[in-house]
């Protein structure tokens, strides 16, 4: 199944949105806003259907050339990074990093073709992601983030891996998910996102040399991964979040169009078919 496929609808969803409304001062709601909890039983349930069948044929990258080099506070600009193929990416002595509200940011990367697996080509742009990734003092880095076309993840804490390619074939259960607060790099540091995320993913990915693999991620490892995975569908965790919760007007404005068709996404919890035999 791909990203794009509708899901069936979710019974946990169904009952977790019965439970709040019968009961809406349960306290054991407190962990996560119940506002936010409607939110995505009801994306789930009711809106994300017909959204992803509208993204398989519609364009949910964002192309306003003013949001290019934009000033969006005192402290904050974004970047106005040129896209780059593996190619040109792998010749680049260091990459740098894109700063929302870089339109780049919003466009889902492209697979990295078997040609290049075992190439010096894919070694140094696995490498250059892994170094840009030190760099930032970061726990993970998708090469979408630096403007690169291309579908590689590197995770660096507590577990180093670089992922080509990446995709989840196995999550554990939806009424397992875990709340996490996340920044972002390529948001301003005063961002922080609510957001659920599964407790343990399989993922099947190639290294550089073309072997395919599988792993199980938890935990932290887990979270760091998928965030990353959604960096190459362009997807930011401000598309985990209501309008509401955006920290300003002015980010409002920026990201309102597109907005309901990007959450849908980052709330889809499809998995992928597995390239390995049982």
């Amino acid at each position: 199944m791909n990203f794009f496929s509708p899901p069936v609808v979710s019974w946990a969803s169904i009952v977790v949105l019965l439970l709040l409304l019968l009961f809406p001062h349960a306290n054991s709601w407190s962990i996560l806003s119940r506002r936010q909890l409607v939110n995505q039983c009801l994306v789930y349930t009711l809106i994300m259907p017909e959204i992803c069948n509208a993204a398989a044929t519609s364009d949910i990258m964002i192309r306003d050339e003013g949001l290019l080099n934009y000033a969006y506070s005192d402290s904050w600009t974004g970047t106005a990074l040129p896209l780059l193929d593996l190619v040109q990416a792998s010749q680049k002595q260091e990459w740098s990093m894109g700063r929302w509200p870089d339109p780049v940011l919003r466009r889902p990367a492209s697979s990295v073709d078997s040609f290049w697996f075992g190439t010096e080509t894919l070694r140094c742009t696995t490498e250059l992601l892994r170094q840009t990734c030190l760099k930032a003092k970061a726990v993970g880095l998708a090469a979408q983030q630096c403007g690169v076309d291309a579908r590689i993840v590197h995770l660096e804490d507590p577990q180093r891996i670089s992922m080509v390619n990446p995709k989840i074939v196995n999550r554990s259960a939806e009424t397992n998910m875990k709340v996490w607060q996340e920044r972002c790099l390529v948001l301003p540091p005063t961002f922080v996102a609510t957001v659920l995320r599964d407790d343990w993913i399989d993922v099947e990915y190639y290294d550089w040399k073309g072997d395919l693999r599988r792993t199980r991620l938890r935990g932290e490892t887990a979270r760091a991964a998928q965030h990353e995975m959604d960096h190459d569908r362009g997807i930011l965790v401000l598309d985990h979040v209501g309008m509401d919760e955006m920290e300003n007007g002015l980010m409002r404005a920026i990201e309102t169009e597109g907005h309901d068709v990007r959450m849908a996404l980052a709330y889809s919890r499809a998995v992928e078919e597995s390239n390995l035999s049982a």
